[in-house]
């Protein structure tokens, strides 16, 4: 199996004595989708976001290592993981009204991913967006020049965020909670769009949850997390 990411022995604490993750081990197999499950509070979302050194300021990073291409991600400087954040390892956020800016169109800040990570002129960042905006179901959308957050449904704005996402292409995913919001009918939605783009993209998606049914519909491997420990492994596929 080919493996993009492995952590191995990952410990992290809240001010360096509260152990929240507890040595840890999980390895992400190129293009599949690996589940991270656990109730509130289990370590499942300290667990991915560590990936991209996006812990909390009062968390730290007690013992281990976390391996992307066989580079070690916590040894980076922050300028290095910047590179790789948004380009090369990117995420959804589980509430998509708190990630977008209320005061600027949505276009707008598509296009700045896109620029920030590319030599790309403007048109063709306004060119590619639209094209984003489509290929995530937003037709409609994408034919209005200026659109904000507010004036979007709670699916729309988790639709907006994973054009955001997948705008330079990544080689991951993290998801968390990407369903938490919506309601049944879009949650499927959201699932079944996230299957398509992984199989267009060959994106190895990481996807953190709570919901056991989800997690059936998308997941090839599932780890679940208690306490800040992997209690359990499952290989659907």
């Amino acid at each position: 199996m080919d493996k993009i990411i492995s952590i191995k022995n990952l410990t992290i604490a809240f001010d360096k004595n509260n152990e929240v993750v507890k040595n840890i081990n999980i390895d992400f197999i190129r293009g599949k989708t690996t589940a991270i499950v656990g109730e509130s509070g289990s370590g499942k979302t300290l667990s991915a976001l560590s990936i991209l050194k996006l812990l909390p300021t009062n968390a730290v990073i007690k013992n281990g290592k976390i391996f992307y291409k066989n580079i070690d991600i916590l040894s980076l400087t922050l300028k290095e993981i910047e590179k790789i954040r948004g380009n090369k390892i990117s995420t959804i956020f589980q509430e998509p009204m708190t990630s977008l800016n209320p005061l600027h169109t949505i276009n707008k800040q598509i296009e700045e991913i896109i620029i920030n990570h590319n030599q790309i002129s403007s048109k063709d960042a306004k060119n590619k967006t639209i094209e984003l905006l489509n290929e995530v179901g937003l037709e409609e959308i994408s034919k209005r020049h200026k659109v904000y957050p507010y004036e979007l449904s709670g699916g729309q704005r988790q639709r907006v965020m994973i054009a955001m996402s997948i705008a330079n292409k990544p080689d991951v995913l993290i998801a968390d909670e990407p369903t938490t919001a919506l309601d049944v009918t879009v949650q499927t939605q959201i699932i079944d769009l996230l299957k398509d783009l992984q199989k267009k993209l060959g994106m190895t998606l990481i996807f953190i949850s709570h919901d056991l049914s989800l997690v059936k519909k998308i997941s090839d491997y599932v780890f679940v997390m208690k306490n800040g420990k992997i209690n359990y492994y499952y290989f659907f596929k």
